[in-house]
């Protein structure tokens, strides 16, 4: 707008300049035709004088005519200045409110990246403090479960030390007691040679379930004392009570593999009250008993009955009994026992 302004005052300049030439030029026309129709006096000093006085005053008018002229002229001038000048002034507010405002838009805008910045400031801050405590609780977590996997690998060490630990103690026993076994088994070779055909159960003590008032009655041990004779009356038979399933038993003091039984039946009287025998091995007293062999019967007077094991039994206690579910007597006069 300054330009515009500044290029209109160039344009009335020359205007006014213009109009000064043209001025001139009428006033010189106007007087030369004004002494050119001036009449003519007498004389020549008369009409020089005349025509000095009218072309003084024609100037006089002509300048009086072009000075106001001039003054409208620069009085318009002044008031199309004056205009110019509030429009430019107008338009200098106008860019000042213009530029005020997009300062203050500005400022506003400044404003804004300020808390923009601060607010992403803020953000990243706390970030790297959720970062950091993200950090810190990641950190615990692999220390927790380091110390957790330590802690079940020295747990699970440690337990396969101690099965490793209860297998070699395991193990030492096993061992013992294959050792144990084997020095059995050596004791039982040994037994089984120093006693091949020979009666393991002479003179080792017997009891049985029952007994009886006689003179001829010795007890149960009366069929270990190694006399086979049958005859009641030479005190040497074993003789329960008339009872259900009676039976007698032998304690060989210690285990024996047990691989066949001799019995001499009473020879005087009575051989068929032996039968359906039932011959038993066990190493404790009261524990399972292993069937060794059965014998049905019945005998005759003074017989000798030999019952073979079904296999070789171990066992510390041999039993006999009579297991005909009914009411008898059990008479033995001599049990023998051998290992072969």
């Amino acid at each position: 707008m300054f330009q515009a302004v500044m290029e209109d005052m160039q344009l009335q300049d020359d205007r006014i300049k213009a109009l000064e030439n043209n001025s001139a030029k009428i006033r010189d026309e106007e007087i030369q035709k004004a002494i050119t129709d001036t009449p003519t006096k007498g004389n020549l000093q008369d009409n020089t004088h005349e025509y000095q006085s009218r072309k003084r005053d024609l100037i006089t008018q002509i300048q009086k005519n072009d000075t106001q002229e001039d003054i409208q002229q620069i009085k318009d001038y002044l008031i199309h200045m004056s205009k110019g000048l509030a429009v430019e002034k107008s338009m200098r507010a106008e860019n000042t409110n213009t530029i005020g405002s997009l300062v203050d838009q500005n400022n506003e805008s400044l404003n804004k990246l300020h808390q923009t910045i601060d607010h992403h400031e803020n953000a990243v801050k706390n970030s790297f403090k959720d970062l950091e405590t993200d950090l810190k609780a990641y950190g615990d977590k692999i220390n927790y479960d380091t110390d957790q996997v330590i802690r079940n690998f020295t747990m699970e060490y440690k337990e396969e030390l101690d099965k490793t630990e209860l297998e070699k103690k395991e193990g030492i026993k096993n061992i013992a007691d294959v050792i144990e076994k084997i020095q059995k088994d050596v004791e039982q070779i040994k037994l089984f040679m120093y006693n091949k055909d020979k009666n393991i159960a002479f003179g080792k003590s017997a009891s049985e379930s029952s007994s009886i008032e006689s003179e001829y009655y010795k007890g149960a041990n009366a069929a270990t004392d190694g006399v086979t004779s049958g005859n009641w009356e030479d005190g040497s038979c074993t003789h329960t009570a008339s009872e259900m399933n009676p039976w007698w038993q032998v304690d060989l003091q210690r285990p024996y593999l047990i691989n066949r039984v001799v019995i001499t039946n009473r020879a005087d009287c009575c051989g068929e009250r032996l039968h359906s025998l039932v011959i038993s091995v066990s190493n404790e007293q009261g524990s399972t008993e292993e069937i060794c062999g059965h014998f049905e019967g019945p005998s005759t007077n003074g017989a000798t009955e030999t019952i073979q094991c079904y296999s070789t039994v171990f066992g510390r206690y041999l039993k006999i009994q009579m297991n005909a579910n009914s009411i008898g007597v059990l008479t033995l006069c001599e049990v023998e026992i051998f290992v072969t």
